[in-house]
């Protein structure tokens, strides 16, 4: 499973940013990246980053 997504939005002091991430499955594990890019006329500043999450292990109730 791959889920894809754009996000147009307000940057920093105003400036216009773009918000993209890609996330999968993989196991029990939900992996991706995500990227900002915030358009500061001739220089564009990038943000890359890695997201990893783990499914949580069910617990019994109440706890012991």
């Amino acid at each position: 499973m791959i889920t894809e997504a754009t996000l147009e939005r307000i940057g920093p002091a105003g400036e216009p940013a773009a918000s993209h991430s890609v996330l999968r499955l993989q196991g029990d594990s939900l992996i991706g990246v995500w990227t900002l890019r915030i358009s500061r006329g001739a220089q564009d500043s990038v943000v890359r980053n890695r997201l990893v999450g783990t499914r949580a292990r069910k617990q019994e109730f109440p706890p012991r």
